[in-house]
């Protein structure tokens, strides 16, 4: 901090226009002031006129001379120039009071106004997150269901690819069953064929043989025949 910058600060006395004094702290000295909390119509409850603008010195100053001239006039002209004073203090007054009552009103209506904007900002972030979180869950729930769809599309072609694959290999593993039991037919076929064939071959011997018996015996017949004959004329004679 800089030295030798700054003002003295002292005690100094304070006076006001209605006679009240009293010492402050201050830069400054012997201060003169126009009211104070012994005069002040807040804290003393009684209404008075404050030449806030030194209208009554101007006046005085204006009006000194012909105040001693004519005491009757000088008496209205006080009047008139009080009565403006009084209603440029009132019109002040009211001034400030409207002043007030617009603050207040102008305070209310900026309130009111905010209020709706940030109503509007809230509802419209609101609504942003319910979108998002709306927006989140239905993702959500159409991955799910997405999952799920895939999920059974996906049983089901390995149920398809299974069962393809199951019927390929029982179908092999029946062509190769059915191939070995063939060629084991294949391989008893010969030997039936030999036996049918040995079969067939001793039927006909057989039938060769008793054709050639049945031969025989119809020669040897009527040889046989000759000689009973022979012997029934031996036996007649």
């Amino acid at each position: 901090m800089k030295k030798d910058i700054h003002p003295e600060y002292r005690m100094t006395t304070v006076r006001c226009h209605c006679g009240h004094e009293f010492e402050a702290g201050s830069t400054k000295e012997n201060i003169s002031i126009e009211i104070c909390s012994q005069c002040h119509p807040f804290y003393t409850g009684k209404q008075k006129l404050v030449d806030s603008a030194g209208r009554i010195e101007r006046f005085r100053r204006k009006y000194g001379d012909y105040l001693g001239k004519n005491k009757e006039e000088a008496k209205k002209v006080v009047q008139e120039e009080a009565q403006e004073v009084a209603q440029e203090v009132a019109q002040e007054v009211v001034q400030e009071e409207v002043k007030e009552e617009v603050k207040e009103v102008v305070q209310e209506e900026v309130k009111e106004a905010v209020q709706e904007e940030v109503k509007e900002v809230v509802q419209e972030e609101v609504k942003e997150a319910v979108q998002e979180e709306v927006k989140e869950a239905v993702q959500e729930e159409a991955q799910e269901v997405v999952q799920e769809e895939v999920k059974e599309v996906v049983q089901e072609e390995v149920k398809e690819v299974v069962q393809e694959e199951v019927k390929e290999a029982v179908q092999e593993e029946v062509k190769e069953v059915v191939k070995k039991e063939v060629k084991k037919e294949a391989k008893k076929e010969p030997k039936k064929k030999a036996k049918k064939d040995v079969k067939k071959k001793a039927k006909k011997d057989v039938e060769k043989e008793a054709k050639k018996e049945v031969k025989e015996k119809a020669k040897k017949e009527p040889k046989k025949e000759v000689k009973k004959e022979e012997k029934q004329e031996e036996t007649a004679e």
